[in-house]
């Protein structure tokens, strides 16, 4: 029986705690009612402590948090200003002193709840500055949006919404709209939005990539009596005019705005370039002489192509480099028209040179340039050299020499000629020759020239003297022997026939008057080369 009564008692005692902690648990209830621009909460159950207060769209971004201290169980709480017809959620959190969040209790047990609809007394025009669009309400109308859907996002200032109507607005009908598929009255307004709503800072303006400089301002679309006028700057602050500018400079335009040709108190941001240009040479020929090149070229800018007739800085840099010997030539520029010409002298004939054009604006050269391969016309041949003059024999004469440096022509062709010899002139392509059957102990002078396909070089000359000729010389002085032995022969017969003629007469005259004589046989002896 003692122990029955001990467990009853214990079991009572646990009870009475559990009743007791139940009891001394904080605890809160409350519900919610529409209310104009927004919901009411009243508290039904209250626990003096801090309560946080979520409000949440339910099907949008919007939340908000508050914390409040209720002071009784009539305690209410207006949240304000909601969108109208829009479904919220709420959540009521108590905070007790311990830190340990209690979520409280809805009466109704409905997790939303619906604001009611507006009217359209319910927004009102407010006053704005320049460049917006304002109204008051007590709805939150942060979500009105214009036709183009471009509006800026609604600002909340000083008790009224702030828009700025989109960049295409202006000049047009501006309407605002709060439509709502759940509210059965909507708001619409529509205003006139002037020039004057414009903000410069908003203009597109494309800065210039080109001479003549242009700056394209793009206005709204429905401003059809917009226009600017740009008020240009460049070194030094000096005002220029855009037909005026220059490559490689930097610029700084601003646009002052008109409407109907009218300047308003309205001016564009600063628009900064710098133009650099492109030149190239295009169409080089060259035309040459034999000691000079005239190079023709056109020269187009991409860039620049507007204002080259006008750019006085823009020269050019023309040279031909021989392949052979590297001796480069300047040229000097003169401008012919739309085109170029430059003429480059006291070069080589009949060489090859590579030619190169260069722009030059300035100070600047790292501009590309263009080359033609061209070669110089024909000149006059230097002379040949090492002339030599031999005689092989008596009445030969053998001529020999070296080709010049420089040639100076396409072909090589050495004459060779006898001053004042009928037919004595010989060419060849080597210059060898040998001159034959010339007279003996004469005196010749040797001219040898080049032609090289064009001209004839300055003629080279050599004195040559034949010898005697020996052969015919012995012969003769066989003959002259011959000849003298025969007269010696025949002179010493004679004188022989005579005194024997003497004797034998002298005889027979003495012997014998009267008798008469015939021919005789000759003498023995051959006596055929003096007959």
């Amino acid at each position: 029986m003692a122990a029955l009564n001990g467990v009853t008692f214990l079991i009572w005692a646990v009870s009475s705690a559990l009743v007791r902690a139940a009891e001394s648990d904080p605890k809160c209830s409350y519900r919610v009612e529409t209310v104009q621009f927004g919901l009411l909460m009243k508290i039904t159950y209250f626990t003096p402590h801090n309560y946080t207060i979520d409000v949440a769209e339910k099907e949008g971004p919007f939340k908000r948090r508050s914390t409040v201290s209720f002071s009784n169980e009539n305690s209410t709480h207006e949240i304000k200003p909601l969108k109208p017809c829009t479904e919220y959620e709420l959540i009521v959190t108590l905070i007790p002193t311990n830190g340990t969040e209690i979520t409280c209790n809805k009466t109704d047990n409905k997790t939303t709840i619906t604001t009611t609809g507006m009217s359209e007394q319910d927004i009102k025009k407010a006053s704005c500055p320049s460049g917006y669009l304002c109204y008051q309400s007590g709805w939150n109308i942060s979500s009105l949006v214009s036709k183009h859907n471009k509006v800026s996002a609604a600002e909340f200032i000083n008790g009224s919404y702030r828009f700025k109507p989109a960049y295409e607005d202006i000049c047009t009908d501006f309407v605002l709209k709060f439509p709502d598929k759940n509210c059965n009255v909507s708001f619409t307004s529509s205003e006139y939005v002037p020039v004057d709503f414009i903000d410069p800072n908003d203009i597109n303006q494309t800065e210039p990539t080109e001479l003549p400089a242009k700056i394209e301002t793009k206005f709204p679309s429905n401003c059809k009596n917009l226009s600017v006028e740009y008020k240009c700057s460049g070194k030094d602050n000096n005002s220029v005019e855009p037909s005026d500018m220059k490559p490689f400079t930097d610029y700084s335009c601003t646009g002052h705005i008109k409407n109907n040709g009218v300047f308003i108190n309205k001016t564009t941001p600063p628009v900064q370039f710098n133009i650099n240009c492109d030149f190239t040479i295009r169409n080089l020929k060259a035309n040459s002489t034999n000691t000079s090149i005239e190079l023709n070229w056109k020269t187009t800018s991409d860039k620049c192509q507007g204002v080259l007739h006008s750019l006085t800085n823009l020269s050019y840099s023309c040279s031909c480099q021989d392949k052979k010997y590297y001796a480069t030539a300047e040229g000097r520029m003169m401008n012919v028209s739309e085109g170029r010409r430059c003429e480059i002298k006291n070069l080589k004939p009949y060489e090859d040179y590579i030619c190169e054009v260069r722009p030059i604006y300035g100070d600047r050269r790292d501009f590309k340039g263009e080359t033609f391969k061209e070669k110089t016309q024909p000149g006059i041949p230097e002379p040949p050299t090492g002339l030599q003059v031999s005689l092989p024999e008596n009445n030969v004469i053998k001529v020999k020499c070296e080709p010049p440096l420089h040639l100076n022509g396409p072909k090589t062709n050495y004459i060779v000629q006898l001053l004042n010899v009928a037919g004595s002139q010989q060419n060849k392509t080597s210059c060898d020759f040998e001159l034959k059957d010339l007279n003996y102990l004469t005196s010749y002078t040797v001219k040898v020239v080049i032609f090289n396909g064009r001209f004839n070089s300055t003629p080279v000359t050599r004195s040559a003297v034949t010898h005697y000729n020996k052969k015919g010389l012995i012969i003769g002085l066989v003959n002259l022997i011959i000849i003298i032995s025969c007269v010696a022969l025949g002179v010493s017969f004679f004188i022989r026939k005579r005194r024997e003629f003497r004797n034998v007469g002298n005889e027979e005259l003495m012997l014998n008057p009267t008798a008469i004589y015939t021919n005789m046989p000759p003498p023995k002896g051959n006596h055929k080369a003096c007959r």
